[in-house]
Formats: structure tokens, C-alpha cells, sequence
């Protein structure tokens, strides 16, 4: 609702009424401009009062939000380390909801690309073929990754349903249950609300020790971390990392289109016939960047395993010296303090539940986070 400062009479009916001022102007979009496109399209078949022309400043301003009020990515080299080079793309949700969201057809996936000085591909994850699917991305549902290291990965941020026996439905009068939901959080999202089983995070992200989690839980942000091999090049590196974001993939369709009505077969002929071509919301790159290829101090990296947990011990290892150990509820209460860590590893409280894990050392403290099934 963008302010505009000049004086607006609110109503048309009143003559007496006096401008009044600032005022905020009512351009409340969506985010599904691929269906706006498909309307404008067919706006004499499907008996559409609009114009052409209102379509085209609703697309515009929907995109314009997309582009510009939805994400914030920073694409960043962490290190090398032998023949692999490692990144960290984080991603920041800047809506006051989860991201996509709406209808559950909605997802947006991260594109990254490596490429060398000639332009040759080193290294692709999230890229699209020329049906506007993901390359490598499963039959069923693509898993949440917090590394990926292979081109068949793709991050990609979605709702998938579930029907009573488990499988994979996009029909939602079918719809029984959440198999995955990784969808990026809003700022200040809690796993500890009242209203969480309802907006609740499903699937590997539960397990993520960065995701909606940046020092504290409710960052409303998430960290890929792309491991990539350099199979032996030496030379320098281009790297991008986008964005998109799908309104209606066409992998959600096939369900629906498998059946054959009226109504059916003529959505599928507009959609068909329709620009498939999803909307860039966010992007970062890094140019020219020179290989190395001695092993730097990565400091003081730490992993927590297992997570989750069931029997609630979990080992800490890494290349720093550990001084202490605490453990926190999310709420912040301290339950656990270690100095020495035992062999077997450190216990968590018995109840089920997340738990942040923090680790001092002399390069600082690093948090993780773990499920304590």
C-alpha cells in the first residue's frame, strides 16, 4: 500500500467532504501473475469484463512486489579446501507470511550455477529443462537439503501434500496430511506458538541447523550450503545464484489432467498455450574468482550427530578446541552445562523437542540446533 502524500476524497457520493492526506493507495496483488497472464490471454472465451490494459498494471505491480518486497539472497565463497570449493547462499523472507504462499501449487526454487573463465558449466544445481521443470528433481517430492553437493539437488521451497495412505496428492479434497512444507518463514515464526501444528515445518528443515535460525530461531531466514567439485581446475570462477518462483509448475497439472472434462480440457489448452516462464525474485553472483588450491584454517567448525536424536546423546566434533558446552530450550532457558564433554557425548533433557546447542571455543561460539525425538 505505497503513500502518496497529495489530499484524496474518499468518497465520490459526498460533495462536502474535504481531501485528506497522506493517503495509502489500495494495490493489495497476489503473488500469481502467471494466471493474471493466462486470463488476459483468454479474455473473451473465459467472458472477462477487464481490460487488457487493467491486466497489464496488475501484472506490473504483482511482479514489481515479487521482485522487490519478497526476498533477499547473498551469494558468498566460504573457502577451498582441496579440490572442492564451498558456498553459502542465504536466503532472508521479507513477507510477513511463509514463502511461497497461497494456494499450494506455489514454490520457489534456487538456481546456481558455477561457471569457469571460458563460460564452461563447472557445476549446476536447481536449473530449469525446457518443460519449466527442475533437472534432477524426484518423481515424487524433492527433499529439503541444507548441503547440496550434487547437480540431481535442487533447493527447492514448497507445501506437498499427502493423502491418507502417503502418497503424494494434488488434489485438495485428498489432502490428509503434510509430507513436506520448507516453505521460508516469516520473521519472528516460532516453533513454540500456540498456532504452530497448523503452520507447522515438515520434512528435512526440521533438522536444519540453519533454517529460520540465525543466532536465534525466527530469523526468518535459511543457508544452502553448495559443495562443489573442482575436478582438478585451476583458473578462475563465475558463480550465480537465483531465485525463481513458479505460480502454477506443471508438475502440480499432471494430477488434474490425467482427467478429462469440459472445464479440464479447456484450462489445459490455455495453459499450454501459455508463457511458463517464472519470475526472477531474487539474485547474486560472484565474479572472477581465483582458485586455491592449499587448505586454509577453516577454524572452529563444529557438527552435532546424530540429529535428530532418539535416545537424546549427541557427539560434538570439529577442528577447534572446545571450552564449553550449554544447552538451551528455544525459549532460552539453560538446562545443561558441560566443561568437559564426555566420551559417550552430551545428554539432552528427556523432552521430545528442539534444543539449541551451543559450543565455545576459542575461535568463538557456534550454535547448532537439534530434534530430540
Amino acid at each position: 500500500m505505497p503513500r502518496i502524500d497529495e489530499g484524496v476524497v474518499i468518497s465520490a457520493n459526498y460533495l462536502i467532504l474535504f481531501p485528506r492526506q497522506p493517503f495509502a493507495k489500495h494495490e493489495l496483488v497476489g503473488g500469481n501473475s502467471f494466471m493474471l497472464k493466462l486470463m488476459k490471454n483468454n479474455i473473451s472465451s473465459l467472458g472477462i469484463a477487464a481490460t487488457e490494459e487493467n491486466f497489464d498494471s496488475t501484472i506490473a505491480r504483482t511482479e514489481n512486489m515479487l521482485k522487490h518486497q519478497t526476498l533477499n539472497l547473498d551469494l558468498n565463497l566460504m573457502t577451498f579446501d582441496n579440490d572442492t570449493a564451498y558456498f553459502e547462499v542465504k536466503l532472508e523472507n521479507l513477507a510477513g507470511h511463509k514463502f511461497p504462499s497461497g494456494y499450494p501449487a506455489r514454490r520457489a526454487f534456487v538456481e546456481f550455477v558455477v561457471l569457469t573463465q571460458t563460460g564452461d558449466t563447472l557445476f549446476k544445481s536447481g536449473v530449469l529443462n525446457p518443460s519449466y521443470g527442475i533437472n534432477g528433481q524426484n518423481a515424487d517430492f524433492e527433499p529439503h537439503y541444507n548441503i547440496i553437493k550434487a547437480e540431481d539437488q535442487a533447493q527447492i521451497y514448497e507445501m506437498v501434500m499427502g493423502d491418507v495412505n502417503g502418497d503424494v496428492t494434488t488434489v485438495l479434497e485428498r489432502a490428509f496430511q503434510p509430507l513436506k512444507d520448507n516453505r521460508l518463514a516469516p520473521l519472528g515464526f516460532s516453533t513454540m506458538h500456540a498456532v504452530y501444528d497448523t503452520t507447522m515445518i515438515v520434512g528435512n528443515a526440521t533438522v536444519d541447523p540453519d533454517f529460520n535460525f540465525d543466532g536465534f530461531e525466527g530469523s526468518g531466514t535459511d543457508v544452502v550450503h553448495y559443495h562443489v567439485g573442482l575436478n582438478g581446475y585451476n583458473g578462475t570462477l563465475k558463480v550465480v545464484s537465483r531465485v525463481y518462483y513458479q505460480s502454477a509448475p506443471r508438475k502440480w497439472m499432471q494430477e488434474m489432467f490425467s482427467h478429462s472434462t469440459t472445464a479440464i480440457d479447456d484450462f489445459k489448452a490455455m495453459y499450454d498455450n501459455a508463457d511458463h516462464t517464472p519470475v526472477l525474485v531474487a539474485a547474486d553472483s560472484i565474479m572472477n574468482i581465483s582458485v586455491v588450491t592449499s587448505v586454509p584454517n577453516r577454524g572452529s567448525e563444529f557438527a552435532v550427530h546424530p540429529n535428530p536424536t532418539t535416545d537424546g546423546v549427541v557427539k560434538i566434533n570439529g577442528s577447534g578446541k572446545v571450552n564449553a558446552v550449554k544447552v538451551y530450550t528455544l525459549s532460552g532457558k539453560l538446562v545443561a552445562t558441560y566443561v568437559n564433554i564426555p566420551i559417550k557425548g552430551i545428554q539432552l533433557p528427556k523432552e521430545a523437542g528442539v534444543y539449541l546447542i551451543s559450543i565455545e571455543s576459542d575461535n568463538g561460539t557456534t550454535v547448532k540446533r537439534v530434534l530430540r525425538n
